[in-house]
């Protein structure tokens, strides 16, 4: 594999620590920057993408087919993103009924503990939806969730 550089883009410093330690035993790899804007990293030009939840072979298959030219996306995002390419701005093409729902709560500025009361679940159930809300729509942070759901007309901004 010819030498390939790599920013790194996560929230969590400690996370993007562990991958330079991992990328910095593969020959070739030389790890350029660091950002926590996964989102902004991808529109300037970043050619892949990897869930924190993908193995080493995984990686090392990214690495090799952006070395090639090619794009990568895990495999478990894929569907998602066709179907969010394909029906546009729809987050019902993308989000379960309930992180809809969960979302749109947000968005209208209802705490966790609001929303766990509201729904009639467990405070540790809304915490998981936000965050598999963020990670499936490659967003960090509520003011991100807000404007995404702007975007797609499930909250209407107040002024």
């Amino acid at each position: 594999m010819s030498s390939l550089r790599v920013l790194l883009a996560d929230d969590h410093a400690l996370v993007r620590a562990g991958m330079r330690a991992l990328l910095g035993e593969l020959p070739g790899i030389e790890v350029v920057a660091e950002t926590e804007s996964v989102r902004r990293a991808l529109v300037a030009g970043a050619a892949g993408y990897l869930l924190k939840n993908s193995d080493r072979r995984e990686l090392e298959l990214a690495l090799r087919a952006v070395a090639r030219g090619d794009a990568w996306l895990s495999p478990s995002l894929t569907k998602r993103v066709v179907a969010t390419y394909t029906q546009g701005a729809n987050p019902d093409a993308v989000l379960t009924p309930r992180q809809r729902e969960v979302l749109q709560l947000v968005a209208e500025g209802h705490s966790n503990k609001e929303i766990a009361s509201r729904l009639n679940v467990a405070l540790k159930t809304v915490e998981t939806h936000r965050t598999e809300l963020m990670e499936r729509l490659g967003i960090h942070g509520v003011a991100g969730l807000v404007r995404y759901a702007i975007q797609v007309g499930l909250v209407r901004p107040e002024f």
